[in-house]
């Protein structure tokens, strides 16, 4: 998990998709369960801290020691401001630290349930023994994503378009492809350590004008990366592209059905 120059999360946060909350299923027992210590969370590449909007409802009313990490100071920083005006109504206790999930700052065995949305493909192999490191004995991992949305009558192969301009224009210069969700997690599957207890699928389908597509790109990190890398003007012709592209390969500007794809990989702990 590389500490890149941190981009704004104003963007990052405006129309990225927000995690249903019946992906969380897997982890409510997790959470619910009664312990004879404060339950201890951590958001690993939590971002703007959008998994909070899908698990504060159910979450409140737990004793929660809530940790989040991200390389990202300004991300960070907008999810800790998230989280702080909806606390008053939970007992957390709340951390946060920049830092990479290959070097978490906490001691071990100190952790019952890490969250990672949609960050796990960022993340480097060693980042396993600093999840076995924290976790405690009995304690889970969840890591989920959404893929990003692909237009359902794609007539003007809008979808072809965006994944040539993730995976050739917009790349990141040491990005390589790491495969689906499972095959990202194999390493942990594999782990003696640990087994996998639970999966979840969801399929939903949403509809998007063309304007407000072309928002959930400019959402991506790997375009406010790439947008970061290059001169003001540069960047906003980019952007002018995009916005014609995008128009020109909906039939209507004003409604495009896409369909959005959500799974998650729960694995626990073994007890020693």
């Amino acid at each position: 998990m590389t500490l890149r120059s941190p981009y704004p999360a104003q963007p990052y946060d405006l129309s990225r998709p927000i995690y249903p909350s019946e992906l969380f299923n897997p982890v409510r027992p997790v959470i619910g369960r009664k312990l004879p210590y404060r339950l201890s969370l951590m958001d690993l590449g939590c971002g703007t801290g959008l998994v909070w909007n899908s698990i504060s409802d159910w979450a409140q009313g737990f004793d929660l020691d809530l940790t989040l990490i991200d390389p990202n100071s300004n991300l960070l920083q907008a999810a800790v401001n998230k989280i702080k005006a909806q606390v008053s109504t939970h007992s957390i206790s709340l951390q946060s630290f920049v830092a990479s999930a290959e070097a978490i700052p906490l001691e071990p065995d100190s952790v019952d349930l890490i969250l990672v949305g949609s960050a796990w493909h960022w993340f480097k192999p060693s980042v396993l023994a600093e999840v076995n490191r924290v976790l405690r004995p009995g304690g889970a991992i969840y890591i989920f994503e959404y893929q990003f949305p692909k237009m359902e009558a794609d007539q003007g192969q809008l979808n072809e378009w965006v994944r040539r301009q993730f995976n050739e224009t917009w790349r990141f210069s040491d990005q390589s492809p790491r495969g689906n969700l499972f095959e990202m997690t194999e390493l942990i599957r594999r782990h003696s350590d640990f087994s996998q207890s639970h999966f979840q699928f969801i399929q939903k389908s949403l509809n998007h004008s063309a304007e407000f597509f072309s928002e959930i790109i400019f959402s991506q990190a790997r375009y406010l990366d790439f947008e970061l890398r290059n001169e003001k003007q540069k960047a906003l012709d980019v952007r002018s592209e995009v916005l014609r592209e995008v128009s020109e390969r909906f039939t209507d500007p004003q409604s495009a059905l896409f369909s959005y794809r959500f799974e998650g990989f729960l694995f626990q702990k073994r007890r020693v």
